[in-house]
């Protein structure tokens, strides 16, 4: 488990409480979408089965194939935040990129490759992270294509990812799919508000694209 160690790690990074520092390159965006990323995974995940499992849930969080089915559906919804904050970005960065804003598609690309192939895949499952990553491309390329897209639409996606992976039975989910999905857009917007207190926009697209 000293991968999942290392998720709940990230989310005590989040710091709420002390002074953020700005993000103006590549390294510093990457590691805040790491860690945001894996708060908004974390916290709608363990929140919706704890309040799915009721009064039981202290007994439902110590089965051991509850826990490893819950592991792999953050790495899954991990991956799946984490694409959808890339594409945030690329729309936050678009504008001062200009005439480059199509170059941002590999730096942003390889920024979130390099994200999921830090960590092993969920376990008892015989993929890897390649379709995640080619999925994560292609989304950069159809959003560059379009109007900039609000993070509260933009995270449908991973909302949905998460909820189709939870690990509570189908019967007992009921019509909680837009509940869920409303719970993540407001961590991925919760997110995004913190992204835009701290990004310094020009210096960051001008890394990212030295880079490309």
């Amino acid at each position: 488990m000293k991968n999942f160690i290392g998720f709940v790690e990230k989310i005590a990074k989040v710091g709420l409480f002390r002074q953020p520092d700005t993000i103006a390159d590549r390294a510093a965006l990457a590691d805040f979408l790491d860690q945001r990323a894996a708060f908004v995974a974390q916290q709608s995940l363990i929140e919706y089965c704890r309040a799915r499992a009721g009064l039981n849930w202290s007994k439902l969080f110590q089965e051991a194939p509850f826990v490893q089915a819950l592991h792999a559906a953050q790495w899954i919804g991990y991956a799946a935040a984490h694409i959808d904050l890339v594409v945030v970005v690329e729309g936050v960065l678009r504008r001062p990129a200009g005439i480059e804003a199509a170059r941002l598609v590999e730096p942003l690309a390889a920024l979130h490759a390099a994200a999921l192939e830090a960590y092993p895949f969920p376990e008892r499952r015989p993929e890897d992270w390649r379709a995640a990553i080619a999925e994560g491309r292609e989304r950069l390329v159809a959003a560059l294509a379009a109007p900039v897209a609000t993070p509260d639409v933009v995270a449908g996606h991973c909302g949905d990812a998460m909820f189709a992976a939870v690990p509570i039975h189908p019967s007992l989910r009921g019509h909680d799919r837009e509940m869920f999905g409303n719970h993540v857009r407001f961590a991925v917007l919760r997110a995004w508000e913190d992204l835009q207190a701290r990004l310094d926009p020009a210096a960051t697209a001008a890394d990212l694209l030295r880079g490309a």
